[in-house]
């Protein structure tokens, strides 16, 4: 993954990953949901959440 996708390594764990991981939580997206998006779009783990993630998900 990291050969495909070098980026990855820039994105910081604490600032990007964790509230990512804990935002998709709070949608009910299974870890096995979160495995699909990292291998299919795993920039997405790079995006900031709140500016560029959070306001495309509509509400529950």
């Amino acid at each position: 993954m990291l050969a495909y996708k070098p980026q990855l390594m820039a994105c910081s764990i604490e600032e990007r990953w964790k509230p990512l991981v804990k935002y998709l939580y709070h949608l009910n997206i299974s870890r096995d949901g979160m495995k699909r998006m990292l291998v299919v779009q795993p920039t997405i783990f790079c995006l900031d959440l709140e500016t560029v993630i959070a306001p495309k998900v509509p509400p529950k």
